[in-house]
């Protein structure tokens, strides 16, 4: 995720390949560091999706070990929810005192940027907090 001058970018592509890919150039200065906290904004969001649908299948009875099978090979599947998936309880307690900290610091941030910039951080932001507190990391 890079921002900045698009020659200056792709001037230095091939040191940003030696170490990550692929190498996105996105738009003005800081523009890569906005799109990193959308992106664990979002990655928040999917873990307190995933969580609340893994809490919902065992209130309907449905075995979350196997359904987290299902949804690696389904739709509903991403990222956060095989994640959880691998988790014991397919709750966030166990993340919390590992990512907890970060992911509230990128949620808060992402907040003050949205607000400076008159966006409206949406649905998005529910979900996320919604992950944050049940890592105990309230935003």
């Amino acid at each position: 995720m890079v921002g900045g001058d698009g020659a200056v970018a792709e001037r230095c592509r091939p040191v940003f390949e030696t170490f990550g890919g692929p190498v996105v150039h996105l738009g003005t200065l800081g523009a890569g560091q906005r799109a990193k906290l959308v992106n664990n904004l979002l990655f928040a969001a999917n873990l307190g999706v995933a969580e609340s649908a893994f809490a919902l299948a065992r209130g309907l009875g449905v075995d979350p070990g196997a359904l987290s099978t299902v949804l690696a090979h389904g739709s509903g599947g991403s990222f956060g929810t095989n994640m959880l998936g691998g988790l014991e309880g397919h709750t966030l307690a166990p993340l919390g005192p590992f990512a907890g900290a970060l992911l509230r610091k990128d949620a808060r941030l992402v907040v003050d940027l949205a607000l400076a910039a008159g966006a409206e951080p949406g649905t998005v932001l529910d979900a996320a907090d919604a992950a944050l507190k049940s890592m105990g990391h309230l935003r």
